[in-house]
């Protein structure tokens, strides 16, 4: 048998500075090790100009297009998505048996955006190793 993993999260409505805490289920034999990722998608418009900015720390961050431009333009305008990583925990098949429960913590950083209806989306995503 294979090993899998499904997520719980305690609640879907994610607020600035707080934490995020996920229950990952894990079943099966084979996995050494587990890794959750939170992440928000940012839905929004721009006049399409594009830019690509890195952010520090190990997070990933892609930047399309900046309010100051949005609110500027007076053109035809392009809907993007963004994709902001914001922490990961893991655990490791050496931390002890790697099948069953575990509790993880996911700090969301205090300048994060807050939950809001289909423009930003925060999930959470896991890969078994």
């Amino acid at each position: 048998m294979t090993a899998s993993v499904a997520l719980s999260i305690d609640d879907p409505v994610v607020a600035p500075g707080e934490d995020v805490h996920v229950t990952a289920t894990v079943s099966g034999e084979g996995a050494q090790g587990l890794r959750v990722v939170l992440f928000y998608t940012n839905e929004y418009l721009s006049p399409g100009v594009s830019t690509s900015t890195p952010a520090g720390g190990g997070d990933s961050f892609l930047e399309l297009a900046t309010d100051a431009a949005v609110a500027a333009s007076d053109g035809p305008q392009e809907q993007h998505e963004a994709v902001v990583v914001v922490a990961s925990a893991g655990s490791t098949a050496a931390d002890g048996p790697l099948a069953g429960e575990h509790r993880l913590r996911l700090p969301v950083p205090g300048d994060a955006p807050s939950s809001a209806g289909t423009l930003v989306r925060w999930q959470v995503r896991a890969t078994l190793e």
